[in-house]
């Protein structure tokens, strides 16, 4: 694992807030840059698989699984309107 040199920046700094034993648990690279957008967000995808995350799930299971993730009702019904909001969005330009 690579720890960003920048300072002030530290394991679990954005863009993701897994603890640092996680990281190697959860990333699907064998070298994981815990700063990097991609690998962050393959980490997180990867945690939310493992705890039953399926895209055609109803909106109340999506709910519960990201509960898991993150224990703010406020964050799952943010990120769950930004989803829905991006599909809405990708479904217009087709």
């Amino acid at each position: 694992m690579r720890f960003s040199s920048r300072a002030g920046e530290g394991p679990g700094s954005p863009p993701s807030y897994f603890s640092l034993s996680s990281y190697s648990c959860l990333a699907l690279l064998s070298r994981i840059d815990l700063f990097a957008k991609t690998d962050a967000l393959h980490s997180i995808a990867n945690y939310l698989r493992q705890r039953g995350w399926e895209c055609t799930m109803e909106k109340a299971r999506k709910f519960r699984v990201i509960l898991d993730y993150n224990k703010s009702s406020v964050y799952a019904n943010t990120v769950l309107a930004v989803a829905e909001r991006l599909e809405n969005k990708s479904r217009t330009k087709r």
